[in-house]
């Protein structure tokens, strides 16, 4: 916003609109990517590894950014995902999904739930496809 003279307000409804792009413009001068270049890859490397774990987090991105309870996700297993709703009604492989999801720090798990942040929200929306993201 200083660089360019933004007003907040104006900024607020851009990132409302565009967030990912938006932060991908920001970069630190301790690390060389931006949060929507790490996300992304974070994102994308779940995908690879752990394709159950990237359609909760590609979930959670629609979800409000409070706790929710992981106990939800075994309960609807019936309605999600075909991989996911395999791991989700496997109490052990349901663990596996929501540790590998933290690990990529993608969202955060307490006793409370599973939180994902707003940003990083905002650039899993921007980043899913389409049919995913319907």
């Amino acid at each position: 916003m200083a660089a360019t003279g933004m007003p907040a307000a104006e900024y607020l409804d851009l990132l409302a609109a565009r967030a990912a792009q938006i932060l991908d413009l920001g970069r630190s001068a301790a690390y060389g990517r931006s949060l929507t270049a790490v996300t992304r890859l974070a994102f994308d490397r779940l995908r690879d590894q752990d394709p159950a774990a990237a359609e909760l987090a590609g979930i959670c991105a629609f979800l409000v950014p409070e706790p929710v309870p992981a106990s939800w996700f075994p309960h609807a297993a019936a309605v999600l995902p075909a991989v996911l709703a395999g791991q989700a009604a496997d109490l052990i492989g349901w663990r596996e999904v929501l540790a590998r999801v933290a690990e990529q720090a993608l969202a955060r798990l307490d006793q409370h739930g599973l939180v994902m942040h707003r940003l990083t929200q905002a650039i899993l929306r921007d980043h899913l496809p389409p049919d995913q993201a319907a």
